[in-house]
């Protein structure tokens, strides 16, 4: 509905869209700003062992999907190579 201080107005055929649809029962749904975060499932992987939070099991599912399969973890020295230089 357009506020007061806009100055517009609803045509005749937009009312009575409206009143249908009040009339049909008006479904509606909480806005999902409004609905408590869920978790959503943890997708299944073959490789158990590799995922150490739950992101990777997604990363690894993803993976496994496209037939690839993770890297080696880096050694020390080489992460904080790469920290230094980002």
């Amino acid at each position: 509905m357009p506020p007061k201080q806009s100055g517009k107005q609803l045509t005749a055929a937009q009312i009575a869209l409206l009143r249908r649809w009040v009339e049909q029962g008006a479904p509606t749904k909480a806005h999902w700003a409004f609905e408590a975060p869920q978790k959503p499932p943890l997708p299944p992987v073959k490789n158990t062992v590799w995922p150490i939070t739950e992101v990777d099991r997604f990363i690894l599912a993803r993976l496994e999907s496209e037939g690839l399969s993770p890297s080696a973890e880096a050694d020390k020295s080489t992460l904080i190579r790469r920290v230094t230089l980002d």
